[in-house]
Order: structure tokens, then sequence, then C-alpha cells
């Protein structure tokens, strides 16, 4: 075993060095580049008090996750000691879900996989993460967060951060909207209605209203999905995120239309973004990049909708407009 987990970190120094070796090639001008450091697990002198019963799921694999997971809960039952947590995962994963249950005392659900898992496997999270709401619903949280199980995380202040943006929501486009927060990495601004999905924080009735979503019955490898098209086209298809968020907006009775102005529109009304680095939340998956996108050559295309370009909308409306000036960028099928 000692000698499995030296090889793995052996590797993932090699793979490092090798990719800033990559990214100082491609951009010798500016060879400066952020990269993800796991933390250990700290904790405060007194644990953090917070405002709601709050719960969390952590929801998908759990072997191919098992280091990150346990340290995310080594971190919540150090700060957060009255947290509910529910990890989702699959029938498939019984010896996992068996070791974990060796220092986890909360609610492991074992769902069964669906026969078709949708395009990027979109039906798994749409099951594991309606499956470990609904427990925290049952289980009377007021609060929840949804976060992918190869995601860590390890602000101490997070529900404190998280609940202030909420409340920012309210009093910047002065609505009662419980606004579900979500991270600004893979947020993107013209991929149109594409909220991104790795990690949520809002009212747990919020959270269920958008999850709560027929299967896809698309398969992943139909030539429809595969095929190049513009972004506009690939938005209307209305796969994965787009998908989730556009039977959100239709349960609210939102009028979609497909245009830059009014995927914004749609986002700032209903959800507000917070920096994934404020909350401590790393992904090392496919890339040591905290700017993975930086690098791409249409990295245009993987601008995202931080807090700033949110402010910049949500303070005014009449901003909105600038964007109609970029649907040819989303139109031309070219680039």
């Amino acid at each position: 075993m000692n000698k499995i987990k030296k090889l793995s970190s052996f590797s993932h120094k090699i793979n490092t060095f090798l990719e800033i070796i990559f990214i100082m090639r491609k951009n010798i001008k500016n060879p400066f580049s952020i990269y993800f450091k796991d933390l250990e697990v700290k904790s405060k002198i007194n644990p953090n008090s917070y405002k709601y019963n709050t719960g969390i799921v952590i929801q998908g694999s759990i072997s191919n996750n098992f280091e990150k997971i346990r340290k995310n809960l080594d971190f919540y039952n150090k700060n957060f000691p009255n947290l509910k947590i529910v990890l989702s995962t699959w029938e498939d994963e019984v010896e996992a879900s068996g070791k974990i249950n060796e220092f986890f005392k909360g609610d492991i659900i074992l769902n069964r996989k669906p026969t078709n898992f949708g395009p990027s496997n979109v039906n798994l999270q749409i099951i594991s993460t309606i499956s470990g709401l609904q427990k925290l619903k049952e289980l009377g949280v007021e609060r929840a967060i949804k976060i992918r199980s190869d995601f860590s995380h390890m602000n101490t202040e997070c529900l404190n951060l998280l609940e202030d943006r909420v409340e920012l929501a309210k009093q910047i486009t002065n609505s009662a909207n419980n606004s579900i927060v979500i991270i600004s990495m893979n947020n993107f601004i013209f991929r149109l209605f594409g909220i991104s999905d790795f990690f949520q924080y809002g009212n747990i009735e919020e959270l269920i209203n958008l999850w709560d979503v027929p299967l896809d019955p698309r398969i992943s490898d139909s030539p429809a999905y595969l095929v190049e098209k513009s972004i506009l086209d690939s938005s209307k298809m209305r796969f994965s995120e787009v998908y989730i968020f556009t039977h959100y907006l239709e349960k609210k009775g939102f009028k979609i239309e497909w245009t830059l102005k009014n995927s914004v529109q749609a986002l700032v009304k209903y959800t507000i973004p917070i920096n994934s680095l404020e909350l401590g939340l790393y992904w090392n998956k496919y890339s040591y990049l905290a700017q993975r996108f930086s690098t791409h050559r249409n990295n245009w295309k993987f601008e995202e909708l931080d807090f700033n370009k949110w402010l910049y909308f949500a303070l005014n409306p009449n901003n909105l407009g600038e964007l109609s000036k970029l649907d040819p960028l989303i139109e031309n099928r070219t680039i």
C-alpha cells in the first residue's frame, strides 16, 4: 500500500512538472500560472456557528475519490459539527461505502444506476443529487450544499461566505428570490443557460426544484451529440448543465430566448456566483491549473460569469444590452 501511495505521489509531481513546462512553452511572455495545492485539514479553536440548519450532499463515486471524501469529512466534522452530511453514491460502491462507515456517522445512499447514463453522464448526476437533497429535506435541513465527490473543500469560513452571498443577491437585485449560489468555475457566459453544476448552495426547496427533472432519454454517443456545432446550436440542444437549468427556468415561468442577453439575465435573476478559491474549493481532475481554460486556443469561449461580471449586470440591467453585439460570435460555426 505504501509503495502504491509513493508511486501515486511521484506521478502527481511529474504531471505537475510537465504541465508547468507545457504552459511556459505556450506562453513564454507570461509564464506564471496558478496551481492547485492540496491543503491539510485545519480547524478553528471555536467551531463555526451558522444561521440555518444546514446540510451537504456529496454526490458521485466514492471509490475513485476516497481520499478527497475522507479529507472533506474530516474538515466538516472538525469545523461544522452540526452539519448534516449525506453521501449519495451507487449500489456498486458497497465496499468503499463500508470503509467510509468506519469513520462517518452520516447517511449513505446507494442509488441504482440507470441503464442510460445520458449525455456527459447527466442522469447519474441527477439521480445522485436529487436523492441526496431529498434525504436532507427529511432531516429537516433549511439550507444545503451540493458538491461533487471529486472536489476538495477546505475554507473554515465557507458557510458564512455562502450565506452572505445569498443575502447580497437579495439586496442588490431588490428581490425576495432565494438565489442559488454557484461557483464561477464552469459558469461560462458563452454557453447559453449553462449554469455551473459543480458546487451549489441555497434553500433546500430551491435546490430540489432545480434538480427534480426527468432523466435525459438521449444517449451520449449519438451523432447529434458528437457533431461540431456553433455555440448557439449546441446550447439549443440542451445538454447537461443547460438541460438542468432550462427545465428549472420553465418551472419558474421564465421566457427562454436563445440570446446572450436572455441567458445572462436568467443567471443574474436566479443565481449568484462565488469564486471557487474563496471557498477553498479545489478540482484536480484533468488539470492542476487553477485557471484551466486560460491557455485554450479559443479561450474566450470559456469566459466565466464570475461575481464581478454578475455585479456589472445586476447593478444596472441596461448593461445587458451590450451582450447583443456578441450574438454573432455564438452563431458562427467556424470559430
